[in-house]
């Protein structure tokens, strides 16, 4: 998840605990999620990842913007 500052900015990101069972319990294996924070952080989770989805409706990033267009692009060719 996307961890803000008191001004509003971007702070880090944190991640998610794991080890937890289906039951919503700790196991033997369970670890705690960290704050990493950091003075310019880079968000490449690609374009619909949900770190990315957070910070374009809190910053509104697709105001005024067209729609996403994707393409598809052949490297090479094999004759055999």
């Amino acid at each position: 998840e996307v961890v803000y500052n008191d001004g509003g900015g971007v702070k880090g990101i944190a991640t998610r605990d794991v080890g937890i069972g289906k039951d919503g319990e700790p196991k033997s294996t369970f670890e705690r999620g960290v704050e990493l924070h950091a003075r310019q952080v880079f968000f490449a989770e690609g374009a619909r990842g949900s770190c990315s989805e957070a910070l374009i409706e809190k910053f509104n990033l697709r105001e005024g913007k067209q729609p996403q267009t994707y393409g598809l692009g052949i490297k090479e060719v094999w004759e055999i």
